[in-house]
């Protein structure tokens, strides 16, 4: 009855730590705020410290498994809206609750027998399932950088449609950024303050936010805008330009989805065509099969 209670209390947890890794709760708002507040009383409070100790922790397992292309992953985590610290943390529960589930589960089905079988049986849980949050964090940063190009588009056609009006570059970026929503336009909204405070061109300082969180068409645009030189009329000409390639270049990423999935939708047709047609002639060959 006891090693019964401690299966399952272990189960649990095990799934609890897995969980927690893949689908780690939200941060309230509260907390967010107070991190940019600038007399904010260092934490010292119990489970401030435990968490530090284990999200440093997670961060040197993370240098010492993945020792190049921490930027990337930096960038990743910051385009999809989470940060590295978090990340690791993520991991590393999931590594953990992997590695609980595959004892627990090693010990049911019986593979794991000695304490060697359940250390294997461990790391080869740990392994697979600290690797799962990245395949998460990559899926959301590209749907994120999808949805940052489709965004952009819009933006280049406000700002081409406001300098065509008469409007300079400046003032027309403010307004298309002012206008829209979201995180994109939070982001082009940051590039324009930082612009204007250190006094250069707005497009510098989206092509050095395009780099340093990997989206390749806000520094295809920069550089564009860049050429064009400081006359209005030339800034207008490529705006209106890149803003039509975009939308084709939309148009036919589009076209191309729907052609896959309507070719994937033939797959379940032809199942069901199969099935109706062993479905019929069933009863026609088990009677042939018979007589014979």
């Amino acid at each position: 009855m006891i090693a019964v209670f401690v299966i399952g209390a272990t189960l649990g947890l095990g799934l609890w730590l897995l969980l927690l890794g893949l689908r780690p709760p939200r941060r309230p708002l509260a907390d967010r705020l107070a991190d940019f507040h600038e007399g904010r009383a260092p934490a010292t409070d119990a489970p401030s410290l435990l968490r530090g100790t284990w999200t440093g922790l997670a961060l040197r397992l993370f240098r010492a498994v993945r020792s190049e292309g921490i930027d990337e992953v930096i960038a990743d985590a910051e385009v999809a809206g989470t940060s590295l610290d978090m990340h690791v943390t993520d991991k590393l529960n999931a590594g953990l609750g992997g590695a609980v589930l595959s004892v627990v589960l090693g010990r049911l089905v019986g593979v794991a027998g000695g304490p060697v079988g359940l250390v294997v049986v461990a790391l080869i849980g740990f392994v697979v399932c600290y690797f799962l949050p990245d395949v998460e964090l990559r899926s959301r940063s590209t749907a994120r950088r999808q949805e940052f190009d489709r965004a952009l588009t819009g933006f280049v056609s406000l700002v081409a449609v406001s300098m065509a009006g008469g409007g300079g570059i400046n003032t027309a970026m403010a307004d298309a950024a002012a206008i829209g929503h979201g995180w994109t336009f939070e982001l082009l909204g940051r590039c324009l303050d930082e612009a204007a405070l250190v006094g250069e061109p707005p497009w510098a300082a989206m092509e050095r936010a395009g780099r340093r969180l990997g989206l390749t068409h806000l520094v295809e645009l920069s550089g564009s805008v860049g050429l064009a030189g400081a006359s209005g009329a030339r800034i207008t000409e490529s705006l209106q330009a890149r803003a039509e390639a975009d939308r084709s270049r939309e148009i036919a990423e589009t076209s191309a989805r729907a052609e896959a999935r309507s070719e994937s939708m033939n797959v379940p047709i032809a199942a069901l065509l199969l099935g109706w047609f062993g479905f019929m002639g069933y009863p026609a060959v088990a009677n042939l099969v018979g007589a014979g």
